[in-house]
């Protein structure tokens, strides 16, 4: 399990995902918790199991939510000026690239929806300690509601060990996806000669990873109050065998959760 990234790839982190990166320096910064809200049933089958159970993508709550980020992606991509100029850089950088990213983007997007697997937490804010999220006991705690109160290490240290990734969820309209849109190009561009070490199939990757993490962590600004970030993991993508995600769940498990309401 790897604590700690290299300076090159904390380069890569703000050029591709600078609204993740200063959202997680924050949260940093503030020692932010984060909360799971959930029934008193679920919460003890996590005790007791020592699991979490993640949802799949079609089943969330709001069954459009990755239809909302695709659709702002493919919006933002296509149609508007930044993403005309967010290709002319990549392709100025390595020849046709964006042909090779859209290649491999539209023959997983599929998956996005069909194999894909969140759990959602929420910031949790030290005035909540005694009563919670008004909004979020009703949407998600039920009659008998329960919140965990988690530890932000495992959310903010970065690490391979699972094919699983945490990210905040930004919540934008197209006008601010495109602004979103418009600082990765600009990003790029400024830093055209850093990304060409990559080399192109690595560059390939991480745009389509920058894309996948765009369109899976973009919701509606009518949800804002959730202050939502998730884990996601894609067992397509799994880096690690099953036995070895095994052995470290207890550890995991004694780390994330620390109390609750």
């Amino acid at each position: 399990m790897t604590n700690q990234i290299s300076p090159d790839q904390e380069r890569l982190a703000r050029i591709l995902f600078p609204y993740a990166y200063e959202r997680n320096l924050s949260a940093r910064q503030q020692s932010t918790r984060f909360v799971h809200y959930t029934s008193a049933e679920a919460a003890m089958n996590i005790l007791r199991s020592k699991e979490v159970w993640m949802r799949k993508s079609s089943c969330m709550n709001d069954f459009l939510e990755v239809q909302y980020g695709l659709a702002r992606l493919y919006r933002a991509y296509g149609q508007s000026e930044a993403g005309k100029s967010f290709k002319a850089t990549l392709n100025k950088i390595f020849q046709g690239i964006t042909t090779d990213i859209e290649t491999l983007f539209d023959s997983w997007a599929p998956h996005f929806q069909a194999n894909t697997y969140f759990t959602c937490l929420s910031e949790h804010e030290n005035k909540e300690d005694t009563f919670g999220r008004l909004s979020m006991w009703r949407a998600y705690g039920q009659a008998t509601g329960v919140a965990l109160i988690v530890n932000n290490a495992v959310f903010l240290n970065p690490s391979d060990g699972f094919g699983a990734y945490s990210t905040p969820v930004a919540y934008l309209n197209d006008q601010e996806f495109e602004k979103q849109f418009r600082q990765v190009a600009e990003n790029i561009n400024k830093e055209a000669d850093f990304i060409k070490t990559e080399g192109r199939e690595a560059v390939t990757a991480r745009i389509f990873h920058m894309l996948r993490f765009a369109s899976l962590s973009t919701k509606h600004p009518g949800f804002a109050e959730e202050k939502e970030w998730r884990i996601v993991y894609c067992p397509t993508w799994r880096v690690r065998s099953t036995s070895s995600r095994t052995s470290k769940c207890s550890e995991v498990f004694r780390k994330l959760f620390t109390r609750f309401l």
